[in-house]
């Protein structure tokens, strides 16, 4: 097993939000040798389920016959109307322009609610320059790549507005590689993709990215491989304009006591981490004061 049809990956895909009211935000598959599929899923519902997890994963067994390691995020939908507060006003207009401007912010807004329905932060509509700004809560439990999918979708239902979605602060996702390999598959793309379009959403110019390998093997080998993992990653971060660093670890402390209870999956890995001196926490505090003055 290797790959999936668009027609399974459909099923999968209905089988994954089966038990939730709402829409299924991210989804993606990867098939490690000699491993459970991985799948990883969020589903945006505004009742969260404690046991779809294990519903969905039990399913997903029967339909490919094969061990499924599910990933299941559930993200509570928000409805309620932004304080009045919150929609930003837009620098003044002509008296002419104004009402037309403030009735499309409006429209645009209800809009974004619909579209984006999770707590917020930041919603900054400015019809003038047709560009919105939104930053979710920190309380949102939501990962870089279901936001990622979000600002993509964002951008195709309001073709000729510039979209700014900026992630919370939180952990880039792991690339993963096959074993033995380097080379960065076509499936772990959408990760990177996604971690180089927070990355930029962040301003973030330097970053360190840890190559890892798993025990299995020749030390001298693995230690190699580690830190092409690593430059293959870098080398892909350079050209979008982000300097970075690589590191190899190998072996980490308690590494083999860590693959067994992780999986030699977490060490077949790149991992994308700020330096100390960067700070995206504070950078979205500038975000906040900015939008509010």
């Amino acid at each position: 097993m290797s790959t999936l049809s668009s027609k399974e990956l459909r099923t999968l895909a209905a089988v994954a939000k089966e038990k939730g009211d709402g829409r299924l935000a991210q989804f993606t598959v990867a098939f490690p040798k000699g491993q459970p599929v991985q799948i990883e899923a969020t589903v945006v519902t505004q009742d969260p389920q404690s046991n779809l997890q294990a519903t969905a994963e039990e399913q997903l067994q029967r339909q490919l016959h094969h061990p499924v390691a599910l990933q299941l995020t559930q993200l509570p939908s928000w409805h309620a109307p932004l304080p009045a507060s919150s929609v930003l006003a837009a620098p003044v207009a002509p008296n002419t322009d104004l009402v037309a401007q403030s009735q499309q912010r409006s429209q645009m807004t209800e809009q974004l609610r619909r579209d984006f329905p999770l707590p917020l932060q930041v919603l900054d509509v400015d019809p003038e320059q047709k560009r919105i700004t939104i930053l979710p809560s920190p309380a949102v439990p939501a990962n870089v790549l279901t936001l990622h999918a979000m600002d993509l979708q964002l951008q195709a239902n309001h073709p000729g507005w510039q979209i700014h979605l900026i992630p919370p602060p939180q952990s880039l996702p792991l690339i993963l590689f096959p074993i033995g390999l380097s080379t960065i598959a076509p499936a772990q793309q959408e990760r990177l993709s996604a971690s180089i379009w927070a990355l930029q959403s962040w301003g973030s110019k330097e970053v360190v990215v840890i190559g890892r390998a798993s025990t299995v093997g020749n030390r001298a080998f693995n230690l190699a491989l580690a830190k092409a993992r690593a430059e293959a990653v870098a080398q892909e971060l350079r050209q979008h304009g982000i300097e970075a660093k690589t590191l190899a670890e190998f072996t980490a402390p308690e590494q083999m006591r860590r693959e067994m209870e992780l999986g030699l999956m977490s060490f077949q890995s790149a991992e994308i981490v700020l330096p100390a001196t960067t700070s995206v926490r504070s950078e979205m505090e500038q975000i906040v004061s900015r939008a509010q003055s």
